[in-house]
């Protein structure tokens, strides 16, 4: 009896955060994906461009439409490039700058940013010293360092193994209407059809579906910095990263559920494919799961005490999809607590996966449900483990 009843609230906390989820992904489909989607004239007229030249004074921008893109970059001679030339290529006719932050590189990756600098004016590097101290969370110093020399209005991140579409900084430019304080763009992973890499395929697009979902109900339980933009106004209204500096992650998510609380700006979602960024993924499980431990270091960092109690629920019914057919198999419990709450898993899974794989044009999403799903638990299990023990490192 004591099992079923274990089993049975663990399961409906869970089961009530995924209908809220999916509530989100219903609302999803409201999105006005014809303006978004649009190759409309509404960004197509002439604005004056920032000048450059040495000596001579800024004119006075269109404070809607002037985007600043921040780039952390920390030893990325592999990807740096590649991120670079995709965002030389954006199409966005408003004004717009890329300020790429050299964060201690030790490689080739500064004479990357220096090089494009040179071919485009609009590009722009800020140094952070490899003489600089040592804190907790470099990458927030580094987007810190990037927002202050930032000359837009509109602060977009991207991530230094990122791809954009060309239409990317369009997009997202296009979803601030007056009252939007913060826009989060989809992501996708682009691997080789291995194992690992269509595991993170899964997962991410789990990742990707609760942003889209979380964000149409206006209220972001997690987000991303691939596809992100803020107004900086909102940005230097809570203080930036203050308080946050503590955590080696959270650059992303963490802010956002700061900046939310400021009632003068709503926030949106922007399903469109062209805000939708692509990256690699990692090659191998142990790179993965440190750097799961990294995203799930925050977990304990929450302001808000409800939303801490619902990700330990939700861990306690993980652990509770571990240990029970454990049990079962002793004979302690009845296999049926065990089904019970996996087919609960399961079953809310793949419905909140199948709306939000049409919402957002996401083909193939039950291909690999049932093993990613499973293989979803332990990881995670792990992953808070060490990420609460400190036990990951940042590159």
């Amino acid at each position: 009896m004591t099992s079923w009843l274990i089993t049975g609230v663990l399961t409906a906390v869970y089961a009530g955060m995924m209908l809220f989820f999916i509530r989100g992904a219903v609302r999803l489909g409201r999105v006005r994906h014809a303006r978004i989607d649009a190759d409309a004239d509404a960004d197509a007229k002439e604005f004056p461009a920032w000048e450059t030249a040495a000596g001579e004074s800024e004119k006075k921008l269109t404070p809607a439409l002037a985007v600043s893109v921040i780039v952390p970059l920390r030893n990325e001679e592999k990807h740096a490039a590649a991120t670079l030339d995709s965002l030389a290529g954006q199409d966005y006719q408003g004004i717009w700058e890329v300020i790429c932050v050299d964060d201690r590189s030790g490689d080739a990756t500064a004479e990357i940013i220096r090089k494009h600098c040179e071919r485009d004016p609009r590009f722009r590097m800020v140094n952070i010293p490899v003489t600089a101290p040592t804190v907790t969370s470099p990458k927030k110093r580094a987007l810190a360092a990037g927002f202050a020399a930032a000359r837009g209005e509109i602060l977009m991140t991207t991530d230094a193994d990122c791809l954009a579409p060309k239409g990317w900084i369009r997009s997202m430019a296009l979803r601030f209407d007056d009252d939007i304080g913060i826009v989060q763009g989809p992501k996708r992973i682009t691997g080789d059809g291995s194992l690992i890499s269509r595991y993170q395929e899964h997962e991410v697009f789990g990742l990707v579906s609760i942003e889209a979902a979380t964000f149409a109900m206006g209220r972001p339980m997690i987000a991303s910095a691939p596809s992100l933009a803020y107004r900086k106004e909102l940005y230097e209204s809570v203080g930036g990263f203050q308080g946050l500096e503590e955590t080696v992650s959270g650059d992303d998510d963490m802010l956002v559920r700061k900046m939310q609380k400021n009632p003068k700006w709503r926030v949106a979602y922007n399903p469109s494919a062209a805000a939708c960024v692509s990256t690699s993924p990692v090659t191998d499980w142990k790179a993965l799961i440190l750097q799961r431990a990294r995203w799930a270091s925050n977990g304990a960092h929450y302001d808000e005490k409800g939303f801490v109690a619902l990700l330990s629920a939700v861990y306690a019914f993980y652990w509770w999809l571990l240990i029970s057919p454990c049990l079962a198999a002793l004979g302690f419990i009845s296999w049926g607590t065990f089904f019970f709450a996996a087919g609960a898993k399961l079953t809310l899974s793949a419905v909140f996966l199948g709306i939000t794989s049409r919402r957002l044009r996401h083909q193939g999403i039950f291909r690999d449900l049932v093993w990613c799903e499973a293989l979803h638990v332990p990881i995670v299990l792990v992953a808070v483990i060490l990420g609460h023990l400190g036990l990951y490192r940042w590159k």
